[in-house]
C-alpha cells in the first residue's frame, strides 16, 4: 500500500517537470565546478530563479559565499550550512539549506 502510494506520487511529480526545467536544473549542475558562483550573475540568477529563492541582496552574498567554498566538499551536511548561515545572517533558513547541500 504505501509503495504503491510513493510510486504513484511520483508519477505525479515527474508530470509536473518539463523540459525547460530539467535544461536549467542540468545547466546549474554543469557549471557548479566550473563557475565562480560568487562573481558568474548569470549563474546566481538562474539559481535563484529554478529554486524560487526571495531573501535580500545580502542574504544571498553569504549563500553563494557558501556554497562556493563548499562545491567540492561532499562532506558538507544540512547542519553544517545551518549553522553557518545562522552563524553570518543571525536567523535560521531552514527552507534554504537543502537547496544548497543537495546541489553539493
Amino acid at each position: 500500500m504505501i509503495l504503491h502510494d510513493l510510486l504513484r506520487s511520483g508519477d505525479v511529480l515527474l508530470g509536473r517537470i518539463n523540459e525547460a526545467q530539467l535544461s536549467r536544473y542540468d545547466r546549474l549542475q554543469t557549471q557548479l565546478r566550473s563557475t565562480d558562483v560568487m562573481t558568474n550573475h548569470e549563474y546566481r540568477k538562474t539559481f535563484i530563479g529554478y529554486y524560487r529563492m526571495g531573501q535580500q541582496p545580502q542574504w544571498y552574498e553569504h549563500f553563494f559565499s557558501l556554497l562556493e567554498r563548499e562545491k567540492h566538499n561532499a562532506t558538507v551536511t544540512f547542519p553544517d550550512v545551518l549553522a553557518e548561515l545562522y552563524r553570518t545572517q543571525g536567523r535560521l533558513e531552514a527552507r534554504e539549506c537543502p537547496r544548497l547541500t543537495l546541489d553539493i
